[in-house]
């Protein structure tokens, strides 16, 4: 049986083409496993290292459960209401210092290819933002995952260090790890250009 432990968020952000809402049982599927052990999704993901399973993958969301305003939410496509992918905050405000961090994986190749993470991250900056006591968040990929590395400096992200030859790659070698990190001030001016989207993105309930 699978048991999840409650949300920490009891949030739903609706944007242009989908709807982000905390993971429930119902998402734990085959299908979502073999997402994570499929190597072309998951080959700048860490899961890649060890066959996944569901008992796994509800392990790891209870692990994140278990920390203050941490939790994995899963993304689904607005029309079909398909899980798509899923996005995770992995440290929230560690220390007092105002900060959280985040991963996001899309899994639908045909959502990859329209830019729906964009899509997701946008609306993802904007309510995570409206917490007062956020100033900054924090991300980072292998500099070898292209895509992700230009959308999150589309957005506005900076790019603040960066570790040589720490990622192993599926073919062998290593390639760089990049973190990138947003402050609120620069997301305060940087909104402006999403504006249109942000328009048509809602908050159904408010973050805890």
């Amino acid at each position: 049986m699978i048991i999840l432990k409650k949300a920490n968020y009891n949030s739903i952000i609706q944007t242009r083409s989908t709807i982000v809402k905390p993971i429930t049982e119902n998402e734990i599927t085959d299908n979502y496993v073999s997402w994570l052990n499929d190597s072309e999704i998951n080959k700048f993901l860490e899961v890649r290292h060890t066959k996944q399973t569901k008992d796994k993958v509800v392990n790891y969301i209870n692990s994140l459960r278990k920390r203050t305003n941490c939790d994995m939410f899963a993304i689904f496509d607005v029309e079909t209401n398909i899980h798509i992918g899923n996005l995770t905050i992995t440290s929230f405000d560690t220390n007092s210092n105002g900060s959280i961090d985040f991963g996001i994986m899309i899994a639908d190749k045909t959502s990859r290819n329209v830019g729906i993470g964009a899509e997701v991250l946008i609306a993802f900056i904007d309510f995570i933002f409206s917490h007062e006591a956020i100033d900054r968040i924090s991300g980072g990929a292998a500099s070898d995952n292209f895509k992700s590395c230009n959308t999150l400096e589309s957005i506005g992200f900076i790019k603040e260090g960066v570790i040589r030859k720490i990622y192993p790659l599926e073919k062998g070698g290593k390639c760089d790890f990049v973190y990138y990190g947003l402050l609120k001030e620069e997301w305060n001016e940087r909104r402006k250009k999403f504006n249109s989207l942000l328009t048509r993105t809602k908050i159904l309930s408010s973050l805890k």
